[in-house]
């Protein structure tokens, strides 16, 4: 069949080669299973992830730590702050939800100075150094991330859809 996509209003698509037909309203439907089912998945996706960073970052600053365990540990402290950070925002959001004005996502530019912060206290290296870098990084570790999240959505999305 020759939809244009899972969610292409009701016409059939072909994904990992089983028939799929889901309308709007149905992934409306079905928004708490697809929302949870895909949380599941992001999070072992996160923990699989976080040694892929400390990967990057060993690349990138070697010079200063030869073994890859110093990387890893700066990985994982990365991504506990940020999961903290987005879990005061979504516990904000769920117990103040009807505002106009959200002064708490100003949180989010907090994590880039952290990160930049880390690295460079961590690694001593000069500031251009440092953010060049952890910019070839993030952008690496963005395109990762982005496909990761795709494969989700297409797989729960299939599998929502079974």
């Amino acid at each position: 069949g020759g939809g244009r996509g899972v969610w292409s209003c009701g016409r059939r698509s072909n994904i990992g080669g089983s028939e799929v037909k889901m309308s709007l309203s149905e992934l409306y439907a079905k928004r708490e299973i697809i929302a949870s089912t895909f949380m599941t998945w992001f999070s072992w996706a996160m923990f699989i992830l976080m040694p892929f960073y400390g990967f990057l970052l060993w690349v990138l600053f070697r010079k200063t730590y030869k073994y890859y365990m110093v990387h890893f540990i700066l990985a994982i402290n990365q991504h506990a702050f940020t999961f903290i950070i987005l879990i005061l925002l979504m516990t904000i959001k769920l117990f103040l939800p009807d505002r106009s004005s959200t002064p708490e996502d100003y949180l989010l530019l907090g994590l880039p100075v952290y990160y930049f912060a880390g690295v460079k206290q961590l690694y001593k290296y000069k500031w251009w150094s440092t953010v060049k870098r952890l910019i070839t990084a993030w952008i690496c570790y963005s395109l990762v991330l982005f496909t990761t999240v795709i494969i989700i959505i297409i797989f729960v999305l299939q599998k929502v859809s079974l």
